[in-house]
């Protein structure tokens, strides 16, 4: 059996009992026996510090409402927008370019066109800056890089004419796959 420390986030749903010890389990930064379906079979953790949420979900027909907790791991926090401006590794839910793209460019303030996606993939690729992570109904990955390195990516595929900055004046408009935002955030972008 394979151990992994994952660099992730969990969700799960159950009752006082589960939840509670799951919640302890993951604040002590236990190992968990984890088998994805037609996967082989690994012991994981969240790793020290994983932060842990939870809340109740009322479902209809039951008197109680289920507990629900979502933990993440230290290392996933630290991707979010603003924070750890220096980190070189971000985890992103999904691997679709102009996804990735807004969102290592959100995290950095990037200076970056949507049209620059494809350009985006192929450095990533090229210096093998990009890894897939397991996951669950999304194709995570983890990007390798930092504001300094993308910058000097962005300078040197300018002045080669790799990619171009867009003629003209007005704001960007970025169009995200639909599954990763919600129909208000949608229109704000």
């Amino acid at each position: 059996m394979n151990e992994v420390r994952l660099p992730s986030t969990w969700s799960l749903i159950g009752g006082d009992a589960e939840i509670g010890a799951v919640w302890a389990a993951v604040i002590d930064g236990a190992l968990f026996h984890i088998q994805l379906p037609g996967g082989t079979p690994i012991a994981a953790s969240l790793g020290l510090e994983a932060q842990c949420f939870r809340g109740s979900v009322a479902v209809p027909g039951r008197k109680r409402p289920a507990r629900h907790l979502v933990a993440v791991s230290a290392e996933l926090a630290k991707t979010k927008s603003g924070a750890d401006r220096e980190g070189a590794r971000t985890i992103l839910c999904g691997d679709d370019p102009i996804f990735m793209l807004y969102r290592v460019a959100l995290r950095y303030g990037l200076p970056v066109v949507p049209e620059w996606a494809p350009w985006f993939m192929r450095e990533l690729s090229q210096r093998k800056a990009i890894r897939p992570l397991t996951g669950l109904g999304c194709s995570p990955v983890l990007v390798n890089g930092n504001k300094p390195t993308f910058l000097k990516w962005i300078g040197r595929a300018l002045k080669h004419g790799l990619i171009k900055i867009p003629g003209g004046n007005g704001s960007i408009s970025w169009k995200l796959p639909a599954h990763f935002l919600g129909q208000s955030q949608r229109e704000s972008l």
